[in-house]
């Protein structure tokens, strides 16, 4: 056998295992496309109920702020004005019945 023929040979197998390669790449392009197309139709749904979620979650906030905080806050607001009031009522009275 001459430096010829496995040079020939050298080449053969070069050029098979090159063939090889470019269709494990070519595998893999695809099924990186096939996963990018799986991953788009899953996240779609997912994102739609991230969506849905968040706007009732928007809802709940503003009837709690609307039905709960709100008239409490007026609540506490005019009880401490009462108070305030009454206080100042009492001191008053304090002061006229000390002189």
């Amino acid at each position: 056998m001459g430096l010829s023929e496995i040079r020939d040979i050298a080449v053969i197998v070069l050029a098979v295992v090159s063939m090889l390669m470019a269709f494990s790449l070519l595998f893999l392009v695809l099924a990186v496309v096939r996963l990018a197309g799986t991953i788009q139709q899953e996240i779609q749904p997912l994102l739609q109920s991230l969506t849905e979620t968040s706007n009732t979650i928007k809802g709940t906030t503003q009837f709690v702020s609307e039905a709960v905080v709100r008239p409490t806050a007026k609540a506490a607001g005019k009880t401490i004005g009462i108070l305030r009031f009454a206080r100042t009522i009492a001191n008053t009275v304090a002061r006229v019945q000390k002189k």
